[in-house]
């Protein structure tokens, strides 16, 4: 028969299993500002008043499995110009765009073809 000790351990072994299984990744919430902004995989990058605004998103490494993603939340200023560079090839959503004044969650997904990078348009109640 197993000891206590024994018993306990293999019912936290158990437990922490468990937990790992069901665990929830977690992002960071970068706020960003300036000109040019290098991204990172697995951010969450919070922007103001965006004029020019030149993103590199990451490159990785061939033979990836994972999708690897960015995203950017963008209140837009007067006059935006805000572009996408890459060692990979980028693809955009249908109808992409970051207009002045407007505020939105872009989404940057690399699927081992190429950045697709996706835009909705966020309506905050006034």
């Amino acid at each position: 028969l197993p000891t206590a000790q024994e018993l306990a351990t293999a019912l936290n072994g158990k437990a922490n299993a468990s937990d790992l299984a069901n665990k929830e990744d977690k992002v960071d919430i970068v706020s960003a500002s300036g000109t040019t902004l290098t991204a990172e995989v697995g951010k969450y990058y919070t922007l103001s008043n965006v004029g020019t605004l030149a993103i590199t998103l990451p490159t990785i490494a061939a033979g990836t499995t994972k999708v690897q993603t960015v995203t950017f939340y963008i209140a837009a200023g007067s006059t935006p110009g805000v572009t996408f560079t890459s060692t990979h090839s980028i693809y955009y959503s249908d109808g992409f765009e970051i207009a002045a004044d407007s505020t939105y969650e872009v989404s940057a997904a690399y699927n081992g073809i190429a950045w697709v990078v996706a835009s909705v348009k966020i309506v905050i109640p006034t």
